[in-house]
């Protein structure tokens, strides 16, 4: 069991190593997908909801957006914020 945990967070080392190196190198890429799966993820969340978007206004759905999408919001905002900064880091 021990050599299998080893294994795997050895793996998940060399995972995240790999994944920062392509952020570094492709930060455009990255942050256009980053906020395309934010838009993805809003608009199924929006209208898999049981009331969905019908018969509400644009007032509404801004102002009274579920918790679960502002999460989303809030997340996406913070992913790109790090990518930014990681660009601007980075070495040159």
């Amino acid at each position: 069991m021990s050599q299998t945990w080893d294994e795997t967070k050895e793996k998940a080392g060399r995972a995240r190593e790999r994944t920062e190196y392509f952020v570094r190198e492709n930060p455009v890429p990255t942050i256009l997908g980053a906020l395309g799966l934010g838009i993805a993820i809003g608009l199924a969340i929006r209208y898999a909801s049981p009331s969905g978007a019908k018969g509400r206004n644009r007032g509404e759905i801004a102002a009274g957006g579920s918790e679960l999408e502002c999460s989303f919001a809030a997340v996406s905002l913070a992913v790109l914020q790090i990518c930014q900064e990681k660009y601007e880091n980075r070495p040159k």
